[in-house]
Order: C-alpha cells, then structure tokens, then sequence
C-alpha cells in the first residue's frame, strides 16, 4: 500500500509539474543594431516534446536543431550544429514575453554563450 502511495503521489506531482508549464511555443528574436532580428529561436511544441531550431534572420537556415522539454518556466534542450554536428545543450527560461537563453558544452557544466531574446513575429 505504501508503494502505490508513493507512485500515485510521484504522479500527481509530475502532472502538476507539467500541467504548469510555461508556453514556450513560437518565435523567440534577439534584436541587432537596426531592429531587424540577428538571432532568432523557434520553438514548436509535440506533446511533451518541443522541437527547437536556431536561425540567423527571418530567411536564413536553421544553424542548430534539436528536441527540449519543460518543467515550470524552464526549458532544457540538446541541439546538434547542421555544419559542424557538435552537441550543445541549453536551457531557457521564460517570464511573460523575454526569454533568456544559456548554453553549455560538455555536460552543461562549461558555459558557452548568453542571449536575452523577446517573443516576436515574422514581418
């Protein structure tokens, strides 16, 4: 009977978790000099699963793709580099429309870049 306690609350507590999930979903731009985006992030939901990729401006390809998932306003996802096939991994957080984008080589144990982006919309 403990067991199933335990289960039944573990799962509870895992629906919670993602049942309050913040909506990630869509284009997320970080502005250059002239207004025009310089980077930006798309993010597409699947079930629990987000896709995300990475572009340099609205008509550029996608530099960097991979898959995420979420817990809260948190987003962690693992991209692999179309040229170079390099693993990087991320996280994201979001509070309203700012999203604030950290990624890590190894095993997100060295930092690598920073970026504050903001939810946009293609012209």
């Amino acid at each position: 009977m403990k067991t199933l306690k335990t289960v039944v609350t573990g799962s509870l507590l895992l629906f919670a978790a993602s049942s309050f999930a913040a909506d990630f979903s869509g284009t997320w731009c970080r502005p250059q000099h002239s207004g025009q985006p310089d980077d930006i992030i798309w993010i597409q939901p699947s079930g629990e699963i987000y896709s995300v990729s990475l572009s340099e401006g609205w008509n550029a390809s996608k530099y960097s793709r991979g898959i995420a998932s979420a817990a809260g306003n948190t987003l962690a996802a693992t991209l692999k580099a179309e040229k170079s096939g390099k693993i990087i991994h991320a996280v994201m957080t979001t509070s309203g429309n700012n999203l604030s984008y950290r990624s890590y080589r190894d095993n997100q144990t060295t930092h690598y870049w920073r970026g504050e982006y903001k939810r946009c919309h293609k012209p």
